[in-house]
């Protein structure tokens, strides 16, 4: 992995500082936090609820942490726009392409933990971990 991937990496999660949490909108949230607070909450909360329930809390605290990142190159949106919009897709995709900037190994463990996330989002339950992270 080249030293500028790697340094892209870096600069997009940046992003999640920046962005807004926007999903949260409609729920009458008039200023709703960025996505790396949200991420920083979820991921601790994941982790507590984890141990509570005997799974994984490792596990869950990581899938957490990473579940957001490609919202930093489109962006948060809310439950109305994701109607009409595929924003799954769109998700997935810029995921997959901001995750391949870090080493293979890397990339393709984390990108597995979200993707096994996103599953869950569509009612699957994979693991017992993936229960703990849906949000």
């Amino acid at each position: 992995m080249a030293k500028e991937n790697f340094k892209k990496f870096l600069s997009e999660i940046q992003m999640l500082k920046r962005v807004r949490h926007e999903g949260v909108t409609h729920a009458g949230v008039l200023s709703p936090d960025s996505l790396g607070e949200h991420v920083a909450v979820t991921s601790q909360i994941a982790f507590v609820l984890a141990k509570m329930e005997g799974a994984d809390a490792y596990k869950c605290a990581t899938m957490s942490l990473f579940h957001d990142n490609g919202e930093a190159r489109i962006g948060d949106s809310t439950w109305v726009q994701a109607r009409y919009l595929d924003t799954k897709l769109a998700e997935e995709k810029a995921e997959i392409e901001h995750f391949a900037n870090l080493p293979e190994e890397i990339s393709r463990e984390i990108t597995e933990l979200v993707s096994e996330k996103m599953k869950e989002k569509q009612r699957k339950r994979l693991s017992p971990e993936t229960p703990i992270n849906w949000n």
